[in-house]
């Protein structure tokens, strides 16, 4: 029964109750968790989505007429002009909105929208927008094909609930092999630059082909086969360049014809299916119409699987943006973030390898900041000059390329005796306003796509973000080290018994951090730490005139809170509040003992002892210690007042420098 009115049967609220769409919501909500979402049909009321009847869409608007009206008239203006794909539109004073529309043959039947959102987050809700939109758009196409109720409910459950493009790329094969009578063939389907590769393979090796894709367009290629195709299925030309290709790269097909099944959807060619055949088939009509069936089935099946599954990256690729926003706040130091940006890009990709590059402060070479899992004089592993090997061919062009490696390759770059021992490799460039680096992706079982080269490029730009905007953070953290450096002298400066003490001991914990390998977050808390532990240093005069152990409780208690008033972390606090503990738990204040203890507090106790001994002026009624003697204080009181591995890791500092003294 053919349906002519889409209101008997479609209804925006059971669009937006299809568990994709519902799944959809899930992933995306807490990238603007702020905003309301709702959902608004032929009728132009607008209620919550999900679904939730006794919530009101907005409460902010029951309680203020005004804003009420604005939203009534807002809402119509969405109607009566329904916006494109991403286009948000005023919503509140200081809010944005906007709705991805649903139409069913050039008809709106309403949209799932979100409002309230800060304008300052605009560009996100843009992108939520065009999600939601590719999303609907499937539906409304997939549905507007097909006019009979039941076909509808059918392909819903035979073909929408398809995602996975694999599954539904192994079904239409067996379909045509039980069709036609082969065991063997290949799918094409066409990347996102609208070039033709081997999606998927049956009977013979994938992996021969996807090393070698044909150089055949997409469109190129329809007006060809359109030309050629009356029926279902039809051998290719014997200098059909397709079956050229084919026999090429397959030599058990070398002498036989290529027989293919092409997959148009209306006008739309979307790829074939191709085999090796003896000789032309002779089918029977009802054996044709069957293969225009499936020709046509499975042109909407994977149109729609391709679809999805480019949906799906995209979706991931804007959790991915969202989480290395995060990251910008939640990380310390600079390689650090290289670190976990790189990881991010490399998960999203699911690649075994990976390599980060940044230009030298003379921007002569390419400096890998950041490397993982590859090999020896592997291409990514050492500095190289812009133009030399992959790395410096894109920081020479500022070109995002896919190279997989095979004999006959001839790559546009400088070769710089570089190994390419993975199949694929995937490199972008990471421009700010010029060119600040590369980022390569490498060790994964499949070829990288031009899909994946445009998801590593969108990522590629908020890295580069997040790199610069952590360079800025931490030259601030410079810069304000070097002032409570600064500042340290000029108030130690008016006693000559502790001038330049401060220093010292943060100095020597530096050291002592780096030696114990503390990750860089770690020693920039003891950097700070060391510096303000004596934020009293007009009275600390005296504080080395009785234990070097010994730390005065009210001169701790001043440090901490001249901490918490410059907006230092908790860590920060903590490594100065603890750090009079004693290692076997005889301290103060709270009696910790070994890994209770913070290794920074262990590490600031130890380099604090040590300069307080070996420092003249400091020990006004004691002598002055060599380094020798010192340590050899410090190792009687290994295990009680001090760490061990800590005094161990001081005598290694001091015996590289000094022979004399005894370690071990």
């Amino acid at each position: 029964m053919a349906l002519s009115e889409p209101a008997l049967y479609l209804r925006l609220l059971d669009i937006a109750a299809n568990p994709h769409i519902v799944s959809l919501y899930n992933s995306l909500r807490n990238v603007l968790p702020e905003a309301v979402w709702w959902v608004s049909d032929e009728t132009l009321g607008r209620i919550p989505f999900p679904a939730a009847p006794t919530t009101p869409f907005c409460s902010e608007a029951l309680l203020n007429e005004n804003l009420r009206n604005l939203q009534i008239e807002k809402a119509q203006e969405l109607h009566r002009k329904p916006p494109s794909p991403g286009e948000v539109v005023p919503c509140c004073p200081g809010f944005c909105q906007g709705m991805a529309v649903f139409s069913y043959r050039s008809r709106s039947l309403g949209g799932i929208g979100l409002c309230h959102v800060p304008e300052s987050q605009a560009h996100l809700l843009g992108g939520i927008l065009t999600l939601l939109s590719g999303y609907l758009n499937l539906l409304s196409h997939t549905l507007e094909g097909n006019d009979d109720l039941e076909i509808v409910r059918s392909l819903w459950s035979e073909t929408i609930t398809v995602l996975d493009l694999n599954t539904l790329l192994r079904r239409v094969m067996d379909e045509i092999f039980r069709t036609i009578s082969v065991d063997s063939g290949l799918i094409f389907l066409a990347d996102e630059d609208g070039m033709f590769f081997v999606a998927h393979a049956e009977g013979v090796d994938l992996e021969t082909f996807q090393c070698r894709p044909p150089a055949i367009g997409r469109i190129s290629y329809a007006k060809q086969i359109a030309r050629l195709f009356q029926k279902g299925a039809q051998c290719l030309d014997a200098d059909d360049p397709l079956a050229v290709w084919i026999r090429a790269n397959w030599p058990d097909w070398a002498d036989k014809k290529i027989l293919v099944v092409p997959f148009f959807r209306n006008e739309y060619f979307v790829g074939l299916f191709a085999t090796g055949v003896a000789q032309p088939p002779a089918f029977s009509p009802s054996r044709y119409r069957l293969l225009d069936l499936l020709s046509a089935g499975g042109a909407t099946a994977l149109d729609n699987a391709v679809i999805f599954k480019r949906l799906n990256e995209r979706r991931t690729a804007l959790a991915t943006i969202h989480t290395i926003h995060r990251l910008i706040g939640s990380t310390d130091t600079v390689q650090d973030l290289i670190c976990r940006v790189s990881q991010q890009a490399r998960q999203l990709l699911k690649a075994g390898k990976c390599a980060l590059f940044l230009y030298d402060n003379r921007r002569e070479n390419l400096i890998p900041r950041f490397t993982l899992g590859l090999d020896e004089n592997e291409v990514g592993s050492r500095p190289v000059k812009p133009g030399d090997g992959l790395i410096g061919w894109v920081a020479e062009s500022y070109q995002a390329i896919i190279y997989n490696p095979i004999p006959e390759s001839c790559p546009p770059w400088r070769k710089d005796g570089s190994r390419y021992p993975e199949r694929s490799y995937l490199a972008v460039p990471l421009v700010d306003e010029d060119l600040e680096g590369v980022l390569m992706l490498s060790g994964r079982k499949d070829l990288f796509t031009p899909g994946d080269r445009e998801t590593l490029i969108t990522i590629a730009e908020q890295i580069i973000l997040a790199i610069h905007n952590a360079f800025v953070r931490e030259g601030e953290r410079h810069l304000a080290i070097n002032t409570l450096r600064g500042m340290a002298n000029l108030l130690e400066r008016g006693d000559p018994t502790t001038t330049g003490w401060t220093v010292e001991i943060a100095d020597f914990s530096d050291r002592l951090a780096r030696h114990l390998r503390l990750p860089e977050r770690d020693r920039n808390d003891l950097l700070y730490a060391s510096l303000l532990c004596r934020a009293s240093l007009l009275r600390s005069a005296n504080m080395f005139q009785s234990d070097p152990a010994s730390f005065p409780r009210v001169d701790l208690k001043i440090s901490c809170d001249f901490i918490q008033s410059l907006g230092l972390s908790e860590r920060v606090q903590r490594i100065v509040s603890v750090v009079g503990e004693h290692y076997d738990g005889s301290g103060e204040p709270e009696g910790l003992a070994g890994n209770q203890i913070p290794i920074a507090s262990r590490i600031l106790a130890v380099a604090t002892a040590y300069v307080a001994m070996t420092c003249s002026g400091m020990r006004a009624d004691r002598k002055v210690l060599t380094p020798q003697e010192a340590v050899e204080v410090l190792h009687r009181r290994a295990g009680t007042f001090y760490d061990p591995v800590v005094i161990k890791a001081l005598e290694e500092i001091l015996g590289a420098s000094n022979p004399q003294i005894h370690t071990g």
